[in-house]
């Protein structure tokens, strides 16, 4: 109708006047439902007009989000962008009645599926309820969680979230085919980057994953410490990224952030400063310290020692936490640890077993 087509046509907080009297979207969809209540778009549309946790009142009943998708695929099921949005409503342990059939989230998004193969915003979100080991049945085939964000980017090649999440999947030096095109996970960060300059953590993955190498984000080259640098240009918040930057500079380099300058000691006493529970940071700074320096982090002075047992606090099997520890002692001296006592080679020994054995897992 002619009412749906207007409250469609208005954006959320706009207003229009007819014969004198002021509409909304709400209002002109509530009009359309008055005139015809079998129309599944015009529910779909007021459910997509409601706050998260709001109701409208219709026919004297109070409507949630979820009730107008309700509404909407009790009169149409083919309507795929309704059923990705009602799966994107519900809670996690929620479901959706539609006939005699209860929909979890997921089955949301496989009738979506169902009814668009191609619909890149299904495929997406089938993915976020997948872990790294689980698959979902499609059509027959066993498909991963890479396997649906893949198959959403062949739907929609310019979803920047998408290709930042599928370089997440990707493992180093490992390749994933995408319309056609192998792509790394550096190579999913960057062109996720492309499409979207500003994600911080997108930046921070770009990262940790180059390493010694470069990637190239719209026309520029960027090693590792430039793409950390730009992750704290947008978000000065990011824990992790301090330590990483920290650990790409040598002693005595300082590296500027936001118009600051930072030591790589200065970038791990930061990244404590947000968390106080990195233990790489704690670590870190040990590592770059001579063994009679002290440094103060959260207000209290410490040294090597201190740093490492603080690191070890955390993850006692830590390798480097223990070779650092190992650096920060002298020869003849002895370090409680866990009610054990460590002399400087025992630490070392203990830094190689336990390196072993995180290999070995």
């Amino acid at each position: 109708t002619l009412w749906a087509q207007l409250g469609d046509s208005l954006i959320k907080g706009e207003d229009v006047s007819v014969n004198g009297q002021t509409y909304n979207s709400q209002l002109c969809l509530l009009q359309a439902l008055t005139i015809e209540p079998a129309d599944a778009e015009s529910w779909a549309s007021l459910g997509y007009s409601l706050i998260p946790s709001g109701t409208i009142l219709v026919d004297g009943r109070h409507c949630t989000e979820i009730d107008c998708y309700r509404r909407a695929l009790s009169i149409d099921p083919k309507l795929a962008c309704v059923w990705v949005n009602a799966g994107l409503t519900l809670d996690h342990n929620s479901t959706l009645q539609v006939g005699e059939q209860n929909f979890t989230p997921q089955l949301c998004f496989l009738q979506a599926i169902g009814v668009q193969p191609t619909n890149a915003n299904a495929w997406s979100s089938i993915s976020a309820t997948l872990n790294d080991n689980e698959c979902v049945n499609i059509d027959g085939r066993s498909c991963t969680k890479g396997d649906c964000l893949c198959k959403a980017l062949e739907a929609n090649p310019a979803m920047s979230n998408v290709w930042a999440a599928l370089g997440c999947t990707i493992s180093q030096g490992e390749c994933v085919l995408v319309a056609g095109r192998n792509m790394s996970s550096a190579g999913c960060f960057a062109r996720a980057l492309d499409l979207n300059s500003i994600d911080a953590v997108t930046w921070y993955n770009l990262a940790i994953d180059l390493q010694e190498s470069v990637a190239t984000v719209r026309g520029k080259e960027f090693n590792s410490q430039e793409c950390c640098r730009q992750a704290l240009e947008i978000d000065a918040t990011i824990p992790s990224a301090w330590v990483v930057l920290g650990n790409s500079l040598k002693p005595g380099v300082y590296v500027a952030v936001s118009g600051s300058n930072y030591t790589n000691i200065e970038c791990y006493t930061k990244a404590l400063a947000l968390d106080i529970n990195t233990p790489t940071a704690w670590y870190n700074i040990g590592m770059s310290m001579l063994p009679d320096q002290t440094v103060v982090v959260a207000g209290k002075a410490y040294t090597k020692k201190r740093l490492a047992l603080r690191a070890l606090e955390s993850n006692s099997t830590d390798p480097a936490a223990w070779g650092c520890l190992g650096d920060a002692l002298k020869v003849g001296d002895v370090v409680l640890v866990d009610e054990t006592n460590y002399t400087r080679f025992q630490c070392y020994m203990k830094g190689l077993a336990t390196s072993q054995c995180a290999h070995q897992s």
